[in-house]
């Protein structure tokens, strides 16, 4: 992938991973400055800060255990403003011409539930109005507006999807995806440290892996990138920003997916599992993006939601049968083939998938880690603890080295 034409932006996404504390966001700002020059612009997606969306959900939920749609989503816009906020800020200290837009300044109209929202336009004048006068344009991610221009969400991590319609309706050469890895890997590496990175990925097996509940990408942000041929490059946050992973194509690895956020149900008689289906399909929400899948385990069918029920959907319909917190499904995505589904106990997870992983890789990769959280996630909800916290990142704590930036 060569440099980008003048009037084609650079798009990237920063996941909120890359944002712990409030030094990462002047460590952004300085990659993001360093990819500039003097006719380039860039779009900067991003996520709110690690923890912050839960933590101010959860703070939410004890004032009403179910909030109405229209405030449980002006709560989660305001997670996503503040970072961009911050970036922005970071971002002119350093001298560059930056502003943060609101949903209004996206281009992204959607309908359905002000949470969870499902894109059906993608107008470009909004974002090239903000490019024509800033050379970085800040955007919370996940956020558009319906038919009464009004701002709503687009569901759970769904900010891959803003960095995606952005960089189709700009007419970018490419969106590159920031996290806490970099890149693609051939099974968790928090669970499995001998996983191994993926250099290349089509967008059927990335598909594949999220339905089948890995956190690669939002599946309608692959979906949108497929149908436009954009192709993605996921890869480390800054200040290494290591290139990683390029989805485009139809590369099509093998990889073992161990969901830890799996539902599962048990349902001996089949004719009671067939009338769940047919609830579930007459019940589907647009932030539930995985589909049910049936899988046997010890002689009995089972209804697995591959990433789990984050809207609760299924422990309704499912409410006579007995739940199974105890067990975890593992897919292996191989190709074109029908993904091979097994259930397994919890305990068992981390030691099944190095199994299964080791037949297709047996070499052993270095990789080991914690996923990082925020220490600042509560800024919003405890701001006493949070601004010692973030007191002492920044006092104390030394800034990490930038290395030189890419040009390319």
């Amino acid at each position: 992938m060569g440099g980008p034409s003048p009037e084609r932006p650079l798009v990237f996404k920063f996941g909120g991973a890359c944002f712990l504390d409030l030094s990462d966001y002047r460590t952004v700002a300085r990659y993001i400055a360093g990819r500039l020059d003097g006719s380039r612009r860039i779009i900067a997606v991003v996520s709110a800060m690690s923890g912050t969306t839960g933590a101010l959900q959860n703070a939410q939920r004890e004032l009403h255990s179910e909030p109405p749609p229209e405030l449980a989503a002006a709560l989660m816009l305001t997670a996503d403003t503040v970072s961009s906020v911050l970036l922005a800020t970071a971002l002119c200290e350093l001298g560059v011409r930056a502003r943060s837009v609101d949903a209004h300044e996206q281009g992204l109209h959607a309908t359905g539930s002000p949470e969870r929202a499902r894109v059906v336009k993608i107008d470009p004048a909004p974002l090239w109005s903000a490019l024509a006068g800033y050379e970085v344009v800040v955007v919370p991610g996940g956020q558009g507006v319906d038919a009464n221009n009004r701002p709503v969400m687009l569901g759970r991590n769904s900010s891959d999807l803003s960095a995606v319609a952005a960089a189709v309706a700009l007419g970018a050469d490419h969106c590159e995806i920031f996290s806490d890895v970099p890149g693609v890997y051939t099974a968790d590496p928090y669970l499995l440290p001998e996983a191994r990175v993926l250099s290349a990925l089509g967008y059927g097996a990335a598909l594949r892996m999220t339905r089948a509940g890995a956190k690669v990408l939002h599946p309608l942000a692959v979906e949108l990138a497929e149908r436009h041929g954009l192709p993605i490059l996921c890869r480390s946050r800054p200040p290494i920003a290591k290139r990683g992973t390029l989805i485009s194509g139809a590369t099509a690895p093998v990889s073992i997916i161990a969901d830890q956020r799996t539902d599962v149900w048990a349902f001996p008689d089949v004719s009671e599992l067939e009338h769940v289906q047919e609830r579930l399909a007459k019940e589907e929400d647009g932030d539930q993006v995985n589909e049910a899948v049936v899988v046997d385990y010890e002689g009995t069918r089972h209804l697995a939601i591959p990433g789990g029920d984050p809207r609760g959907i299924a422990h309704r319909v499912c409410v006579a049968a007995p739940h199974r917190p105890d067990l975890r499904l593992i897919t292996t995505v191989h190709g074109d083939h029908e993904p091979e589904r097994h259930l397994v106990p919890e305990s068992q997870l981390a030691e099944e998938t190095r199994r299964r992983h080791a037949v297709h890789y047996p070499e052993v990769n270095d990789h080991r880690g914690v996923k990082p959280r925020s220490p600042m996630s509560g800024i919003l909800t405890d701001p006493a603890n949070a601004a010692d916290a973030g007191g002492a990142l920044l006092i104390n704590g030394q800034p990490p080295v930038v290395e030189e930036s890419e040009k390319n």
